[in-house]
């Protein structure tokens, strides 16, 4: 009522309302934000993710935050809520929801191609695109055209995991492709069923946030470092 009376918006009736004893406003504390809530999840789990032995890059927490912050700047949320719902079905109690957790990860595939073609510098390219344009364009080319990771039915997809786990350990840009590949395979096959099992799906959302992950590293985050700081403010000492 009061925010039709003096036409507020939420923020401006949270200010208003302010703290009860809470750490955070009243009003946020009764009415979470989701986005922020997995804005969140997804920096905690970005740096566990980011802090494996064979993660093809230095990342800090920092960027991992601003990786999750520029998904919902960019209108790309969604990869936010099918990674969530890929936890809940991989990590949940109730098992009736397993035989859709293929779905969901077909569904992240798709979301995170949505994430790198809003980072690629011509809007609305495909993932095999853009692979020559943000890395070394010869072995990047040469990678991304007909490479035999992205082809094949969804029934083989683990061995083609199994068969090609060794560029996870190659050197740049090659181990980079490989996480790309594995999105671009999974995204051609989301007209398809894909059934998976527990361990097979955890792995494939950590491949497929990996992917996200290096290409926002690669292609934002290194425009963001290399802007100039703001310089320090004086400190004013007393006379």
């Amino acid at each position: 009522m009061l925010r039709l009376l003096k036409s507020w918006e939420f923020a401006e009736l949270r200010d208003a309302i302010g703290y009860a004893g809470y750490s955070a406003p009243t009003l946020d504390v009764i009415f979470p934000s989701w986005v922020n809530q997995q804005v969140e999840n997804a920096t905690h789990s970005l740096v566990g993710i980011s802090r494996r032995d064979d993660f093809p890059a230095q990342i800090s927490e920092d960027e991992c935050r601003a990786f999750a912050d520029w998904l919902v700047e960019h209108n790309q949320e969604a990869l936010l809520w099918k990674y969530r719902a890929c936890n809940r079905l991989i990590f949940g109690r109730d098992p009736g929801g397993r035989p859709g957790l293929g779905s969901e990860v077909q569904g992240l595939a798709v979301a995170v191609e949505g994430a790198i073609q809003a980072m690629c510098p011509k809007p609305g390219m495909s993932i095999k695109a853009v692979l020559p344009t943000i890395w070394d364009a010869t072995t990047m080319a040469a990678y991304s055209k007909n490479h035999p990771l992205t082809q094949g039915v969804n029934a083989d997809l683990e061995a083609a995991l199994a068969k090609y786990d060794h560029l996870r350990s190659a050197s740049f840009p090659e181990r980079n492709a490989f996480y790309l590949l594995i999105t671009v395979r999974i995204r051609n096959g989301s007209h398809l069923a894909l059934s998976v099992d527990e361990i097979t799906a955890e792995t494939l959302v950590v491949y497929l946030l990996t992917a996200a992950l290096i290409t926002f590293h690669h292609v934002v985050w290194t425009k963001i470092s290399a802007q100039p700081k703001p310089p320090a403010p004086a400190v004013v000492t007393a006379p």
